[in-house]
This record gives structure tokens, C-alpha cells and sequence, in this order.
């Protein structure tokens, strides 16, 4: 494919699809790629901790709220 081929199917997809497509289409891929992430140093630290006072708690959640979506790195919840 040459670059001017690429360049005319890059303006025709985007005539063809809206903006707030093309935005939901990246954060669906931000979570794919933040669910299936593994931890950093600082996320196992605070997974040893959390195990060692044995709370119940979960990884990487995706939290919605009446103004925003968040992306939680850990929820830790109450008995």
C-alpha cells in the first residue's frame, strides 16, 4: 500500500465514522490493554499487603459514577 492510498482511507474512515465513535473505540482498548496488564512493583507491594491482612479486594476495575468512568488500580471492600 503506498502512503498516498493510506492517507485517502485514513480521511475516508474519518468521514465515515464520528468523533465520539473514534473516542469510544480507544477506551475500549485502554481497558483491554489495562485489564490484561500485569502489576507494576509498587501494584505487588501493595498486593502483598493486602493479602497479609487478608481483605478482599479487586484489581483493575472499571468504576462508573454519575459524572465520570474511572479505572480503579484497586477496590477494596467492606465485610
Amino acid at each position: 500500500m503506498t502512503s498516498e492510498r493510506a492517507r485517502q482511507l485514513q480521511l475516508m474512515c474519518q468521514k465515515k465514522t464520528t468523533k465520539k465513535q473514534r473516542s469510544d473505540w480507544g477506551l475500549q482498548g485502554a481497558r483491554l490493554t489495562n485489564a490484561k496488564s500485569k502489576h507494576t512493583k509498587q501494584e505487588k507491594l501493595v498486593l502483598s499487603l493486602l493479602n497479609r491482612n487478608r481483605l478482599h479486594y479487586k484489581t483493575h476495575i472499571d468504576l462508573t459514577t454519575n459524572k465520570l468512568d474511572l479505572n480503579a488500580d484497586f477496590v477494596v471492600y467492606k465485610n
